[in-house]
């Protein structure tokens, strides 16, 4: 799809200029983006009536793990708990794929731009999870910040651009899915989440 592609570079240039713009950090150690986690403890998230997001609990990962590995764990995750929870069998084959990591090389460290598919023949999560402002907010929230993890410094991705039905994401007025969701814009709303933290989080901590 050579204009989805031609937006998608657009678009990490973008992504690249705005994280430039942010305030400069000492710069860690070389790495590349496929390098393993090492020891991390990824969050999962949960829906929330009053905030949108609470913090879940932690998700220790193999110190082995790669990145794309990761997220494709934790968009398993969404997958069992959000958008088939409680559904048998799951919901008309409601799943979110990992289809590619996107590399930005910049002076301080590499980015990394996670692309991924809701796939949703039956359009079954897009009435269920994305109509009216409230619900949709909360599947935007929940989404990045589960496959990005902002609240990690650096996160696991520092972008995220989502497809529908591998096709640009439809239109909405209540979220932004058209583009490249940076990890910055969501980071405030997940360290608000974990300062709400509750005693049955198991331990979470920001």
């Amino acid at each position: 799809m050579p204009g989805l592609t031609l937006a998608r570079t657009g678009l990490l240039l973008a992504l690249a200029l705005v994280v430039c713009a942010c305030p400069a950090s000492p710069p860690p150690a070389p790495s590349t983006t496929d390098d393993p986690l090492g020891p991390v403890e990824l969050l999962t998230f949960m829906p929330d009536d009053n905030h949108y997001l609470m913090a879940g609990h932690r998700l220790p990962v193999e110190p082995t793990l790669r990145p794309g590995d990761a997220i494709q764990q934790l968009a398993d995750q969404l997958n069992r708990t959000y958008f088939n929870a409680g559904r048998e069998p799951p919901a008309a084959g409601i799943r979110i794929e990992v289809l590619e990591i996107d590399t930005i090389d910049l002076p301080h460290r590499p980015l990394r731009v996670v692309s991924v598919n809701l796939h949703d023949p039956q359009q079954t999560a897009w009435r269920s999870f994305f109509q009216g402002s409230a619900g949709g907010q909360t599947t935007y929230y929940l989404l990045a910040a589960t496959l990005m993890q902002p609240h990690l410094d650096p996160p696991l991705a520092d972008g995220l651009v989502v497809l529908y039905n591998g096709e640009v994401f439809p239109e909405l007025d209540h979220i932004r899915f058209r583009g490249i969701v940076s990890a910055e814009s969501i980071r405030p709303v997940v360290l608000q989440a974990l300062q709400r933290r509750q005693p049955r989080a198991h331990g979470v901590s920001g």
